[in-house]
């Protein structure tokens, strides 16, 4: 039983891959969101400000992120 593929197969498979330019640029996105999640982001601007930045938009990043990871 073979495991591995031969050299030339898998090369050609790598370069019929396509990288998807959207994915990662929700990636970075969503990156960022993370860091601002962790940072407190807003925190000395306006209460109401932080609440919506902190508890709504960037709660989006951790899922999302999850979920696109794998894609």
């Amino acid at each position: 039983m073979k495991i591995f593929i031969p050299l030339a197969q898998a090369t050609a498979l790598l370069l019929s891959m396509q990288r998807n330019l959207y994915v990662d640029v929700l990636k970075l996105v969503m990156a960022f969101l993370i860091v601002a999640l962790h940072g407190q982001m807003f925190y000395e601007v306006n209460d109401l400000v932080y609440y919506i930045f902190h508890e709504g938009v960037t709660r989006l990043g951790v899922p999302v992120f999850l979920l696109i990871s794998g894609f």
